[in-house]
């Protein structure tokens, strides 16, 4: 089994090479997943990706990840978009599903899955209070891999790094 990891930019490039060659002459049929990252997926390019490259619609496995921390703190098992309405998450900081297709002011989002192994992930409000599930804040992610801190920088000045529970806040 072989896996691949890319960005937006690799997914371009082959897209590019797709364009002008006749793709059937790869064989990606023993590619078990193609890990993106390091940026905002692009629905758009991995959608065209999968249909240029005849792969299976759930190739992909976003992943979430921070310089701060280890290179992946989440990771999905496969390719799920969401789409919440703007409007709730503009007015009521909520995540409300809607179908793509009934509303214009949908927001399509790919799913970034859950934590890997020894990650603790939550979703805080401004007050440092843990939120409930939908509910939109800051990602506080918690490990023994999380740095303690910026190099010459006081945390209190940083607002990112949370020594009393060795927490790092991601905005």
């Amino acid at each position: 089994m072989t896996r691949l990891c890319t960005n937006n930019l690799g997914l371009e490039i082959l897209l590019q090479l797709a364009a002008k060659v006749d793709t059937h002459m790869f064989d990606l049929s023993h590619l078990a997943a193609i890990y993106i990252g390091a940026e905002k997926p692009s629905i758009k390019l991995m959608k065209a990706f999968i249909t240029a490259y005849h792969l299976k619609e759930n190739i992909f496995r976003a992943g979430y990840g921070m310089s701060e921390t280890v290179l992946t703190v989440a990771s999905s098992q496969g390719f799920e978009i969401l789409c919440i309405s703007r409007k709730e998450m503009g007015e009521h900081n909520k995540a409300v599903d809607v179908k793509e297709e009934d509303d214009e002011e949908g927001i399509s989002l790919l799913e970034h899955g859950g934590p890997v192994t020894n990650i603790t992930i939550g979703i805080f409000d401004e007050k440092n209070q843990l939120l409930e599930e939908n509910e939109i804040g800051s990602i506080r992610i918690k490990s023994a891999t999380v740095f303690k801190g910026y190099c010459n920088i006081k945390n209190d000045e940083s607002a990112v790094f949370f020594p009393m529970d060795g927490s790092l806040r991601a905005t």
